[in-house]
């Protein structure tokens, strides 16, 4: 077996410990199994439909970090039948969440962990951010395209606008867009949009990186 800071590796133990705290109520160690029963290499349907079920109780009992692993599971049809009333259900209480902390001047939400201790989200964590702006943009496109959710183009631009704020590098690569294209009264320079690029790609902006290897390989604003 392989050693891992002194223990060796048993995943029968760990997942009778992980059973043990959440007998006990640890809604942290619920989330935890959950995720890694359903991206485990050798998941089955079972697992993913177990994984999410304790998505649900934690979702439930207003664990945060569990509402976008569930909706995007309704939204992908991963381990439950795809539904888009049920995905749009859980990113909404989300929004509506969120909505509300930046309407009250909030910065970090409090979420229950079990046994009466709680966490804290912060809004403006980087990974966080990332998590806001990917529900954003989904809740958007059901409120767009899905055929049984009512559609709702002034929500969905909404949606669309705080995705382009929150997320990591957003307005830097559009920064970058603009000089690279010559866009919105910007005069062309490449140099220009390599520096921006740079900015959004260390914040881990996938775009940013997409269009910075193509600076590279095709030689424009790069030495």
């Amino acid at each position: 077996k392989m050693e891992t800071y002194g223990f060796a590796k048993d995943e029968r133990l760990a997942e009778k410990w992980y059973h043990t705290a959440i007998d006990s109520g640890s809604l942290d160690a619920m989330f935890t199994y959950a995720w890694l029963l359903e991206t485990k290499d050798n998941a089955t349907d079972a697992d993913k439909e177990l994984a999410n079920n304790y998505y649900k109780r934690a979702v439930a009992l207003n664990y945060l970090p569990a509402f976008k692993q569930l909706a995007d599971n309704y939204y992908v049809g991963c381990g439950v039948e795809e539904n888009d009333v049920e995905a749009e259900r859980v990113y909404r209480k989300f929004i509506d969440i969120y909505d509300q902390a930046k309407a009250e001047g909030v910065s970090k939400l409090w979420y229950p962990t079990g046994q009466g201790s709680c966490s804290t989200l912060d809004l403006a964590d980087k990974s966080w951010r990332e998590v806001i702006a990917k529900v954003c943009e989904n809740l958007a496109w059901l409120y767009r395209y899905s055929k049984v959710v009512e559609h709702d183009k002034l929500e969905a631009d909404r949606l669309e606008a705080i995705a382009k704020v929150v997320k990591p590098g957003e307005e830097w690569t559009q920064k970058g867009n603009d000089y690279y294209w010559g866009n919105n009264g910007v005069k062309q320079n490449y140099e220009e949009a390599v520096k921006w690029y740079l900015k959004a790609a260390e914040e881990g902006h996938l775009d940013a990186q997409d269009q910075l290897g193509e600076c590279y390989r095709l030689g424009r604003g790069v030495e």
